[in-house]
């Protein structure tokens, strides 16, 4: 599936929670939804949804995905809340545009990537780096080795660099999302380059004789496949809106009224 095939799957969730407390939900739950800080409207959730996938895609340029959605917005007649023009709470800002879009597309491209490696036994170790600058960087080497010692250097190499295999638990606690692949926070200019077996065997992280495949254990993320949700009682008109919503990315049951989420 491509990734921003997968992107489309994830499931518009309207809520007013802010930040915080969605950092609470449990990550399963947020990587299968699409959300935005304090938005309840649908339409804009999905539009913002179908242009971050657009990005993702390579069909439009953050410029042009700014512009369309500074559109859509004018056209829904939105307005900044009060005394917030032009902050990250504002959703024609281009802060706020560019923190979701720039998120949910390196994320698409994130999980794509590393199901991909996934297959490949000859890399599974991943090596953290930077792969763009930021303005104001964060300190990522005391925070791989305060990750690192969370998880007790499970899969994890010593002596400075910033290895550790695929199915290390550190890539989950490294990351704000709770998820095993990039980003890792928002605006974050750190990403990952696969390290080979040879490398991860040098350093210490798996014996080839007892673990043959270290790949095995990692977690395979999927961000929707699988998952039924039943609309049975709803009326026909928002039957027909979850048909249009969810074409392409979900079966429909006439039996037990439910959708069911697919590659």
């Amino acid at each position: 599936m491509p990734f921003s095939t997968s992107l489309l799957s994830k499931l518009p969730a309207p809520s007013a929670m802010h930040t915080a407390e969605w950092d609470l939900v449990p990550a399963e739950i947020r990587a299968r939804a699409f959300f935005m800080a304090g938005v309840t409207h649908l339409q804009t959730l999905i539009q913002f949804r179908k242009i971050a996938a657009e990005v993702a895609a390579g069909k439009l340029s953050p410029q042009e995905a700014r512009r369309a959605l500074r559109e859509f917005l004018r056209e829904l007649g939105y307005r900044a809340p009060e005394g917030k023009a032009g902050t990250i709470q504002d959703l024609s800002s281009r802060r706020r545009m560019d923190v979701v879009i720039d998120t949910n597309a390196r994320m698409a491209a994130g999980w794509a990537n590393y199901n991909r490696q996934l297959e490949n036994t000859a890399q599974p170790g991943q090596r953290l780096v930077r792969v763009r600058q930021s303005r104001r960087p964060r300190n990522w080497a005391a925070r791989w080795k305060e990750a690192a010692e969370a998880v007790g250097w499970e899969g994890v190499a010593r002596g400075g660099q910033m290895v550790a295999l695929l199915s290390s638990p550190i890539w989950r606690k490294l990351s704000r999302f709770g998820l095993p692949y990039p980003p890792y926070d928002f605006n974050s200019g750190m990403g990952v380059l696969p390290v080979r077996a040879k490398e991860c065997q040098d350093l210490g992280l798996y014996d080839p004789e007892t673990t043959p495949d270290p790949n095995a254990a990692a977690p395979r993320p999927s961000m929707n496949e699988g998952v039924t949700a039943s609309v049975q009682g709803i009326t026909p008109d928002l039957l027909e809106q979850a048909r249009q919503l969810f074409e392409g990315v979900a079966e429909w049951d006439e039996a037990t009224q439910s959708f069911t989420m697919v590659e």
